[in-house]
């Protein structure tokens, strides 16, 4: 049988490491761009700027560092994209490798709006130890924990503060 731990500091570093992580992720992410722009694609550029345009210069240079950033932010988004597609989908026990490879091959961003519209609900969880149930059940298999208001007579699930038994009709004690 699993305990919970009751001690919310427990909860609170875990979440400190879980915003830690992200920022590692974004700070890595960020210098992977950077260095992959500076180092391929800012020789292409630098190549057509000696060979096109020599005259005109400072202007050229602008436009093709505006160009880059723009590039660098859109790498960045859809990165980010990825990593949130990747974690989303192993939270709902879909396969994470699955659906991050059909976003990148998939073009003109499908790929998400076919993971956003077929993804799986995120699972139920019991609040006493944690394990995964479903909307159906009325206990949890693992602890026992009463998971909801059940009708008497039928065993339906009931709203709370309801009168009146929306399976079977019976009126319910106050």
């Amino acid at each position: 049988m699993k305990f919970k731990s009751t001690n919310p500091g427990n909860r609170e570093n875990s979440k400190m490491r879980i915003a830690l992580n992200c920022s590692v992720i974004s700070i890595l992410t960020i210098i992977v761009i950077v260095l992959f722009t500076r180092l391929i694609i800012g020789p292409i550029f630098e190549a057509v700027v000696n060979s096109l345009y020599r005259g005109w210069g400072s202007k050229i240079e602008y436009a093709i560092a505006l160009i880059a950033i723009l590039f660098i932010l859109i790498l960045y988004i859809l990165v980010r994209a990825l990593i949130y597609i990747y974690r989303d989908s192993k939270k709902r026990n879909m396969s994470p490798v699955l659906w991050v490879a059909i976003c990148i091959l998939f073009p003109y961003l499908l790929g998400f709006l076919v993971y956003f519209l077929v993804r799986d609900p995120m699972p139920l969880k019991c609040p006493e130890c944690q394990s995964v149930v479903s909307k159906e059940d009325k206990f949890c298999q693992q602890c026992g924990f009463k998971l909801g208001i059940a009708c008497q007579k039928c065993g339906g699930a009931l709203l709370s503060g309801a009168k009146f038994c929306r399976n079977c009709g019976t009126q319910l004690e106050a």
